[in-house]
């Protein structure tokens, strides 16, 4: 009888990370347009094995797996900027070929990729002139806060791993939930002030004659 690999046990990510987080400011100042960070470590190596026909050459790989709803695509919990400003559109995730592409109206707002040892990568997809998100926490104390990629459900968007063994018998791993609000962000930009410079000596222009 043959032996078969053992899937990984899967450790959910319940607090907000960092590390898949972009900023919309510009590149010529904190703006952040494409990040990477591993995840493999959320698949607990003690708990898996390729068993006695070893593992496959490249064994293990990382897949990501949107659940589409069979609607024109699955609610990410971001929000376009409105052309007038205010909250727009909800941006839709749909996937292709391995790629989760978040979009609405026409517009490609972001990708997310994973590659075969499990880095994930959160970028723009126009990475010169990213369009803009809506924040949702407005005000002049900070612009600086995040808004989380959310999709409302669990295991809408997750990432699996699949482990191959020499003679072909694979196994995949549940999955880490990688759309429940505790993974990527966007944070906003805002207006910068302007300096002033102030008035020292005696100006004409704002004078009253009693005459």
């Amino acid at each position: 009888q043959d032996d078969g690999p053992t899937a990984a046990s899967v450790t959910q990510i319940t607090q907000q990370i960092g590390g898949l987080t972009l900023d919309e400011s510009p590149l010529s100042g904190d703006g952040v347009y494409t990040v990477t960070l591993g995840l493999s470590s959320y698949f607990i190596p003690a708990t898996a094995g390729a068993g006695t026909d070893l593992a496959a050459t490249g064994s293990p790989t990382y897949n990501l797996v949107l659940t589409d709803t069979g609607a024109a695509g699955v609610g990410s919990g971001l929000f376009a900027l409105a052309a007038g400003g205010g909250k727009g559109a909800e941006i839709l995730l749909t996937s292709s070929g391995g790629v989760i592409t978040g979009s609405v109206g026409g517009v490609d707002y972001f990708t997310i990729t994973v590659n075969a040892s499990g880095q994930v990568t959160f970028a723009y997809s126009n990475n010169v002139d990213p369009a803009n998100i809506w924040s949702p926490t407005p005000g002049s104390s900070s612009f600086d806060e995040g808004a989380w990629l959310n999709t409302g459900a669990t295991g809408t968007l997750t990432l699996t791993q699949t482990i191959t063994d020499r003679d072909g018998d694979f196994v995949t791993s549940a999955g880490l939930d990688i759309g429940n609000g505790n993974v990527f962000s966007i944070q906003d930009d805002g207006p910068t002030a302007a300096s002033v410079t102030q008035i020292t000596q005696q100006i004409g222009g704002l004078t009253l004659d009693e005459s």
